[in-house]
């Protein structure tokens, strides 16, 4: 039988070895390798054997005057540098000795390689007094080395670019001015400039060092991307300065292997300062040029529409650039590139057969209820070298959420409290409460500001929040960044309710008040929901509150009602009885209990479903009163309770179901009366029980107490005449 031979396509081309690729053209112009983007060299023979072919074309385009509205974008043709320069290929094979130091202090690693005649790795830094050279011209001049075409009246020479930077890059440029006050951020920022010249000081004595070829590389690869939106499209992606300080952290900063350092970043930013373009781009970086065989990339979100929002900006800058379009297949629901992948995320979403990603970016984190995302992108990187987990967001309005978990913790790390060197926040906020009103403040919660967001979109914005109450809410957290605990409607003014706890632990305050005379409160609700209790000790206005819920699904009603409650019961605020609805023995039990170790005078409590138990509380010979739920029954202690936590004169104890609580409790009003309610818009999802019953408890105390005279009982505790009881 004849053989059948396979038939092959169309025999590639070898490339012209007399030419250069844009990517062989950037690495003997910049020293900067990116071989995904196209042919690139097998070695450094073949790489010298190149530079010595193309070394007069080379130096004739890097010594040209450089012109500022030269395109950055085209790969292979950084902008030249002018006369009394030279390209990274000069300096790697022709030039005789490294630059001389001048002056600075700062140690580089053993060995380190050089760019520009510059060692590239540091294990130390001064960034008060960073090494300085002598520059490219006296180079030259000293080692007689200069030609006709660096004559200076040819035109101007630039200062030194991007690739040719001195020791710790623009990220160090950006960081003293900061420091110094221009520009003028706010204390977070500081902060993380701080820590970023300590760390180039001292970080060496933890195994860190700072590699200057790796921070530029990251820098430079937002050049080869066009911007396609508003008035920005078809313009290299040129970061601005807060962004190439970050990039060049990410990417510059190893540990001990050599590796990146940081493994996640918080960035926390006002909204459009361009986020998800910026979250795209390095979504591109990581599949494409950080050098992970077969890398994984996720663009995750609470739902798939958020989700394609970054994975799209990343697919567009591909469409765009056709050296990428060249390299990067685009399909329906994911990019590829050789063996490696980037697609959307949406919370909930089935994981992938081998799930393992290097990458995980997560724009607007303060609108996921749990941390379900985080955990699963977090826990999923433990083959990996290096992953990243890149998350940036604009401030939201609960404590109880993942984002905020994520801000305390950059506060923590930035304060030196908490010691996480794999960890990168950079917080823009203004520190000052009043300081929207300020237009020179803006920019510490927008570094981008007057080139995106606009000053007069911002100008617009603070006068709508001084003209419309009700917007001042959405329009400070959105806009100038500020962490709204509650929002305009909001009852309790959060900031105040936080500043009742004084730091004594909920634990402490019950051995504290043990023996003391207290009222009770007791708000049932219905049987598969939440049912609170409260005692207020008018001595000394504090409130110990508990709480039940039922046990089963938990965890559902966890993400539903975007608090989380599994974790509070699994800590102990919160009782989950077992079953389907709330064990009213279970309340009954602690009620008596309680009783046993305060003076319980009176429990106050809504007869909506509590016939039973208060019969069986009276039985036991407690006093049990009806508070009605109306305005005659929950006004007078309603504003007893507003006018403590304004006047801060309240002790509750930190609990975080109340705080959590408290956050969100609005009042129905009748001319001057009050009443606390759910908020309308949410109230399936939010609750206020503790709250109420916490009113219960001091309208029995108005009712039958208030006028009574310091009891004697309260007098020998605290004089310490009365017996200990031990919980």
């Amino acid at each position: 039988m004849p053989r059948h031979r396979k038939k092959r396509g169309p025999r590639r081309k070898r490339p012209d070895s007399a030419q250069l690729s844009p990517v062989q053209r950037e690495e003997l112009l910049t020293g900067l390798a990116y071989p995904a983007l196209g042919q690139s060299f097998d070695s450094d023979a073949q790489r010298r054997q190149a530079w010595q072919r193309h070394r007069d074309e080379l130096i004739a385009y890097w010594t040209t005057p450089a012109d500022p509205d030269a395109p950055r974008g085209d790969l292979g043709s950084p902008r030249p540098g002018g006369p009394g320069l030279r390209p990274w290929g000069w300096w790697r094979y022709d030039a005789p000795e490294p630059r001389q130091r001048i002056a600075g202090k700062g140690e580089p690693v053993d060995g380190s390689p050089l760019a520009f005649g510059v060692p590239t790795r540091w294990r130390q830094l001064d960034g008060d007094d960073p090494p300085r050279h002598e520059t490219e011209r006296e180079y030259l001049e000293r080692c007689n080395l200069l030609e006709p075409f660096d004559d200076p009246s040819r035109g101007p020479t630039t200062p030194p670019q991007l690739w040719n930077a001195p020791p710790g890059g623009v990220s160090l440029d950006y960081a003293r001015q900061v420091l110094d006050g221009t520009p003028a951020m706010g204390r977070r920022i500081r902060q993380a400039c701080q820590r970023h010249l300590d760390d180039l000081r001292h970080g060496h004595q933890r195994g860190l060092s700072w590699d200057d070829t790796r921070a530029r590389h990251f820098h430079r690869w937002f050049d080869f991307l066009t911007l396609t939106s508003a008035e920005w499209a078809g313009r290299p992606c040129e970061l601005q300065t807060w962004q190439a300080f970050g990039i060049e952290l990410l990417g510059g900063w190893r540990d001990t292997k050599g590796y990146r350092r940081f493994r996640t970043a918080f960035w926390f930013v006002a909204r459009k300062a361009g986020k998800s373009t910026l979250v795209g781009g390095v979504g591109n970086y990581l599949l494409v040029a950080d050098g992970e065989p077969a890398a994984q990339v996720y663009a995750a979100a609470i739902d798939k529409a958020q989700a394609r929002i970054v994975y799209e900006e990343a697919e567009a800058f591909v469409l765009e650039q056709p050296h990428l379009a060249k390299i990067i297949e685009t399909r329906r629901d994911h990019m590829r590139h050789g063996r490696s992948r980037f697609r959307p995320l949406p919370r909930g979403a089935k994981k992938f057969h081998g799930f393992s990603p290097h990458g995980g970016l997560i724009d607007e984190l303060h609108v996921h209820p749990d941390d379900e995302v985080v955990s699963v992108l977090r826990t999923g990187t433990g083959a990996r070298r290096q992953p990243l987990l890149f998350i940036i967001t604009t401030a939201g309005d609960s404590e109880e959420s993942p984002a905020y978990e994520e801000y305390s913790h950059a506060g923590k790390v930035l304060d030196g409290a908490i010691d996480d060197d794999q960890y990168f926040p950079l917080v823009f906020e203004i520190d000052d409460e009043e300081g929207w009103k300020d237009p020179a403040q803006w920019v510490q919660a927008n570094p981008g500001v007057g080139i995106s967001p606009k000053r007069d979109y911002l100008a617009a914005i603070v006068r709508e929040c001084e003209n419309r109450p009700s917007k001042r809410a959405d329009n400070l957290r959105y806009q100038l960044n500020y962490w709204i605990i509650g929002g305009a409607s909001t009852w309790l003014p959060y900031d105040r309710w936080k500043r009742c706890h004084r730091g004594v632990g909920d634990l402490e305050l019950r051995q504290q008040l043990l023996g003391e005379e207290c009222y009770g409160g007791l708000d049932l609700a219905a049987v598969s929901d939440f049912a609170a209790f409260a005692l207020f000790f008018p001595g000394r206005n504090m409130l110990l509150v508990w709480h039940w819920t039922p046990g089963e699904g938990l965890a559902e009603r966890s993400k539903k009602d975007r608090a989380p409650l599994d974790r509070w019961a699994k800590a102990g605020w919160i009782d989950a009885t077992p079953g389907r609805t709330v064990d009213f023995d279970k309340v009954r039990e602690t009620i008596l209990e309680q009783r046993r170790l305060y003076r319980l005078v009176e429990l106050g409590y809504d007869d909506w479903n509590a016939l039973q138990i208060t019969g069986q509380l009276r039985d036991a010979g407690l006093p049990c009163e009806k508070v009605g739920r109306g305005f005659a029954g929950l006004s007078g202690p309603s504003q007893y309770l507003e006018k403590l936590v304004l006047e801060e004169s309240l002790e509750h104890g930190n609990n975080p179901v109340l705080n959590w609580q408290a956050s969100h409790c609005e009042v129905k009003r009748d001319g001057d009366d009050i009443r606390p309610h759910k908020p309308a818009k949410e109230s399936a999802r939010r609750k206020v029980d503790g709250l109420v019953a916490s009113v219960m408890a001091i309208a029995r105390w108005l009712k039958t107490g208030a006028d009574r005279k310091d009891s004697v009982y309260n007098r020998r505790h605290r004089e310490g005449k009365w017996r200990s009881i031990v919980i």
